[in-house]
């Protein structure tokens, strides 16, 4: 039991409002990278330890250094996908973009005993993504940032849905029966089968899918997932024909760089946070459901102002003399 100290207090009371930004911005830059590495999120979230939880933290166990050092959840951000297959590709993202200093895998191959799942990433804040604040935060409480950790938690949807679900069955604090155990085992055992399965499932659609021809069919969905608002109508389809035939612009050509060209993918993930920090500033506040309700009620303009900004982007990488495009031709689709 170590009792904490005044001085480590004050610093970290004075340096998490701090702490929040860095982590913050952080979160934004890594679902670019994400999304731009076509790696299925479903959500990313982080959270700056309370001075409550801090406190209570250091006060249970005993630190030779500075906790705010030594602490490897102090900052933590956790991202959800949607399936198993994309955790390497995760991981190796995160190698390539920040400092990893250590990767602890609680999965069924490397931990089967445990009936928690998740991949721990611990990194060193101090990278070029987050740079820009390392003298300003170091100066500002003499806190050296490049000995901060983060952890970061890499898990699929039914990985976190099995995490909710067993933090309630299993307390904290209580002791589990030989009985109990077991059923853990199997129940955690189940869990892992339904990953895999839905990896099996989403390997197969795949292999069906790339055997169809490219068509309307393939851009409605290249659009779908760009916007991520799926549409029951596909009017947009018409109207992305004509500007392409205006621009005599094939539908092969577009689907190759959109495959090949990161920038491209970049753009799409740039201007449709553009699109919705808009709407939330402008129009209903930072509300994420009221923000999701405009999107979608905004789809099919979304669709063609993002057909609108694919061209803008295309233009040069095809080398184009000609783009056509007019307010009359504009409005006639916004009728």
């Amino acid at each position: 039991m170590e009792k904490l100290d005044d001085t480590t207090l004050r610093q970290y009371r004075a340096l998490r409002d701090d702490f929040i930004f860095m982590v913050d911005n952080l979160v934004e830059k890594l679902y670019y990278r994400l999304f731009g590495a076509m790696i299925s999120v479903h959500e990313i979230t982080f959270r700056v330890k309370s001075e409550e939880s801090f406190k209570a933290k250091v006060e249970k166990r005993d630190y030779k250094d500075n906790p705010i050092y030594e602490m490897e959840d102090v900052l933590g951000i956790r991202i959800v996908i949607y399936r198993k297959d994309e955790l390497d590709k995760a991981v190796s993202l995160l190698r390539k973009e920040l400092q990893v200093e250590e990767v602890i895998e609680y999965t069924r191959k490397k931990r089967p005993d445990m009936d928690y799942r998740s991949i721990h990433v611990i990194i060193n804040p101090k990278s070029e993504l987050v740079g820009f604040a390392a003298d300003w935060l170091q100066n500002k409480e003499n806190v050296d940032l490049s000995r901060i950790k983060l952890e970061v938690q890499i898990r699929t949807m039914v990985m976190h849905t099995w995490a909710a679900l067993s933090s309630r069955v299993n307390y904290k604090g209580t002791k589990l029966t030989k009985s109990r155990r077991k059923k853990l085992e199997r129940l955690t055992e189940r869990f892992d089968d339904i990953d895999d399965e839905i990896t099996g499932l989403y390997q197969a659609g795949k292999k069906e899918y790339n055997e169809f021809p490219i068509g309307d069919n393939e851009l409605s969905r290249l659009l779908d997932y760009a916007t991520g608002v799926q549409m029951k109508s596909r009017n947009y389809i018409t109207i992305i024909t004509n500007i392409l035939a205006r621009n005599q612009i094939t539908r092969n050509e577009i689907f190759e760089i959109l495959e090949n060209g990161r920038q491209v993918r970049q753009e799409l993930v740039r201007y449709r946070n553009d699109k919705i920090r808009k709407i939330a500033n402008d129009e209903v506040g930072p509300n994420p459901n009221k923000v999701n309700e405009k999107v979608s009620s905004y789809g099919v303009i979304d669709q063609f102002d993002l057909a609108i900004a694919f061209l803008g982007i295309w233009r040069e990488n095809l080398r184009r003399k000609h783009y056509i495009y007019d307010a009359e031709f504009y409005a006639m689709y916004h009728q």
